[in-house]
């Protein structure tokens, strides 16, 4: 892993269980915005501020001061806004190879 991979992971360092949901949710509703041409994509907006508000209560419950899980947060709704679910795919391929260098 080169060292802008390991600066993302540091940087975002999201809880797994955010991740996780991450890759669920987003391909979820990617598959959605896919199947209705983009009609559904009112759906992922509000679903994605949802799950904004939800990562930024788990990560003030991992001892992240406001600021702080509140810009990861905003990370969060981001990727799941984009219409691919490419970005949650690389933070999951990025946070595994981290994981495998640790252990």
């Amino acid at each position: 892993m080169n060292e802008k991979q390991a600066l993302l992971i540091e940087l975002l360092s999201l809880h797994p269980v955010i991740v996780w949901g991450l890759i669920i949710i987003d391909g979820i509703l990617c598959a959605g915005e896919f199947l209705s041409l983009g009609l559904s994509y009112a759906l992922s907006i509000i679903i994605s501020i949802i799950f904004g508000f939800f990562t930024f209560f788990v990560q003030t419950g991992c001892g992240d001061d406001f600021g702080t899980a509140f810009s990861k947060s905003v990370v969060v709704c981001l990727i799941m806004l984009t219409p691919l679910s490419i970005l949650s795919l690389l933070y999951m391929v990025l946070y595994n190879s981290r994981n495998q260098k640790i252990k």
